[in-house]
């Protein structure tokens, strides 16, 4: 007849045994490259599957370089796809520096900068420094544990002008500088103040005997002004 019988006997002699219904276990890896390595008695993996009677205990590996491996055990009783995602256990750090043209520096042991950027295992310390000239150099270490990017912003550098008056007899001359954001400075014989690079600089020179004499100056320098 039609009736479905799984096995056949004469007596107590098994002449005929259906096979059993077997089920197939796929893991699916992400990433996708990385390998996939799955164990049961009895049965041959192919490809990233493995086909094995229910009940079946599977042993998966699933590894990849730079990447965390996953391993497990399943009981395999159906047809089943088992997503295995695999966690990088390597993160970037990217500098953008401001301004964009600043030299950024990444130092780290066993890896190596490329670009502004530096990739290393999570937990690593990243040691920086962003320089430019005119620019107050900043440095600092990071504990890079993801991959992120980290503004660094630079402070322009403050610059030294030094104003020396000069007299033909040798008188001493009093010196008043005053800058906008900075506040005066006085002295006699010279005056220094630091400032800006380009910030405008308004000056006074006086002298016994002397023309009171103004002027204005810019820049990072030392600058001898005679007064008549």
């Amino acid at each position: 007849g039609t009736t479905q019988i799984d096995a056949l006997y004469i007596g107590a002699e098994q002449l005929w045994k259906k096979a059993p219904t077997l089920a197939t276990l796929t893991v699916i890896p992400m990433p996708r490259d990385a390998t996939v390595v799955l164990t049961a008695t009895g049965y041959t993996q192919e490809g990233n599957s493995i086909t094995v009677a229910p009940g079946t205990s599977v042993h998966y590996v699933v590894s990849k370089e730079e990447f965390k491996t996953v391993s497990g055990d399943i009981v395999v009783n159906t047809t089943i796809d088992l997503p295995v995602n695999l966690d990088s256990t390597m993160a970037t750090l990217t500098i953008i520096p401001n301004p964009i043209d600043a030299i950024v520096t990444l130092t780290a042991t066993g890896s190596t900068q490329v670009g502004n950027s530096i990739t290393v295992e999570k937990g690593t310390t990243v040691h920086y420094v962003v320089s430019k000239i005119d620019y107050d150099t900043v440095e600092d270490d990071e504990i890079v544990n993801s991959t992120y990017v980290l503004p660094v912003s630079l402070i322009e550098s403050e610059k030294v002008v030094t104003l020396i008056p000069e007299t033909e007899d040798g008188t001493v001359a009093h010196v008043k500088m005053v800058a906008i954001g900075y506040g005066v400075v006085e002295g006699d014989g010279s005056a220094s103040i630091a400032v800006a690079k380009g910030t405008r600089i308004d000056y006074t020179l006086t002298a016994d005997g002397y023309n009171t004499q103004t002027g204005i100056i810019y820049g990072d320098y030392t600058k001898t002004v005679h007064i008549p």
